[in-house]
């Protein structure tokens, strides 16, 4: 607990410790839960029959009525997506931080450096976990949504770590800097807003040379 706490006011402590231990499973665990219940908690909520009909019209061409209701037809209850999505991004989460980590120690052992996989996780993990309080906004948002509401106007639009026009703010920042200099030299990398893409940028700049 008390690391979750350092992180956002003594980010240093948090990273020096990393760099010695490097760990992983709390800060991913707890961006895996707050996505689980985000996910859950709009699709226990939203209308159903209006959710379709939002489904249907996202496609971006006319069907004929026939072609809509076999599409309504085949399509699951919003409960029954509900737990795949949950399911699905839960996955997603695990794998994006593995590949970045999987990167890192790869990019490692070609530049000569000592990293391991755990490093790598440490990175992914660690540096993304600002962003679980944008998602406890959009969890928020979700508890207390109209039933009749798009997933996409849910969604945080610029979480801690990530400014509106993509760039991090000071706490993300300054968290991923500072993992980075204690993790080695020559990494310059932004918040992650996006787990694979934006993580696989910091994760070049943190094995390249300085």
């Amino acid at each position: 607990m008390s690391k979750l706490v350092d992180l956002f006011l003594q980010p240093s402590r948090v990273f020096e410790a990393e760099r010695e231990r490097p760990t992983f499973l709390v800060p991913l665990a707890i961006v895996v839960l707050v996505t689980a219940a985000f996910t859950l908690a709009y699709f226990m909520r939203v209308d159903p029959a209006w959710y379709s009909e939002h489904v249907l019209a996202s496609l971006g061409r006319e069907l004929s009525a026939a072609e809509a209701a076999k599409v309504k037809a085949s399509m699951p209850g919003t409960r029954t997506q509900g737990v795949i999505a949950t399911v699905t991004g839960a996955v997603a989460v695990v794998l994006a931080s593995m590949l970045v980590a999987l990167y890192v120690w790869l990019a490692a052992k070609v530049t000569g450096r000592t990293l391991g996989f755990r490093h790598g996780m440490s990175l992914s993990t660690w540096s993304g976990l600002p962003m679980a309080l944008g998602l406890l906004v959009a969890l928020a948002g979700a508890l207390t949504m109209a039933p009749q509401t798009a997933l996409e106007s849910q969604r945080a639009p610029a979480a801690v770590g990530q400014r509106g026009d993509g760039r991090g703010s000071l706490h993300g920042q300054q968290a991923q800097q500072q993992h980075a200099q204690q993790l080695g030299p020559g990494h310059r990398g932004r918040a992650a807003a996006h787990a694979a893409g934006v993580r696989s940028d910091r994760a070049h700049s943190l094995t390249s040379n300085p």
